[in-house]
């Protein structure tokens, strides 16, 4: 799954269009912590994101178990003859309804929920909806399926070490 920005600037506050997020979203937003609306460490998101059996996705036993990610950010042309939108370096998790996402522009990441990521007739506003996760629920199942994924990384880093020290291959 990918999330699309307008620039390559993180959006905060705003959904992806730049636009309001309703006024609770926004007191929810503004009363929480960095620590709330950034649990994880810049290098916890790498490894996943660099990892060294360059994988790109798996599942995982955690809330939501679909999880992809994407390495490079690009800019790419959505819609033809317009603008090109934004495709950041992020980390995504879905239940197959709704996708959250660890986007990472530049040295720094934010947490985002796209509701109509599942949609199939999305309108132009619709592949910008995106908002930030302020909801404690939402935040802790991300945090669960994280360090889930965190821990399921490391474990195929170390089986992918240990067969290419048995086969010899540098790496």
């Amino acid at each position: 799954m990918r999330i699309y920005y307008r620039s390559d600037l993180l959006c905060g506050k705003q959904n992806g269009n730049r636009g309001n997020i309703s006024l609770s979203k926004r007191m929810l937003y503004s009363l929480s912590s960095k620590l709330d609306l950034q649990p994880f460490s810049l290098e916890e998101i790498k490894s996943v994101l660099l990892n060294k059996h360059h994988s790109i996705g798996c599942s995982i036993k955690a809330p939501f178990q679909y999880v992809g990610w994407e390495a490079e950010s690009q800019w790419y042309e959505l819609f033809k003859g317009e603008e090109e939108i934004f495709l950041p370096k992020n980390i995504n998790f879905t239940d197959g309804k709704v996708t959250y996402f660890i986007v990472v522009i530049g040295e720094q990441y934010e947490l985002r929920v796209w509701r109509d990521s599942h949609c199939f007739d999305k309108d132009k506003n619709m592949w910008f909806s995106h908002e930030p996760v302020v909801s404690d629920a939402e935040l802790n199942m991300l945090k669960n399926s994280f360090y889930t994924l965190i821990t399921h990384v490391q474990r195929e880093e170390q089986l992918f070490m240990s067969r290419n020290l048995r086969t010899g291959s540098g790496n």
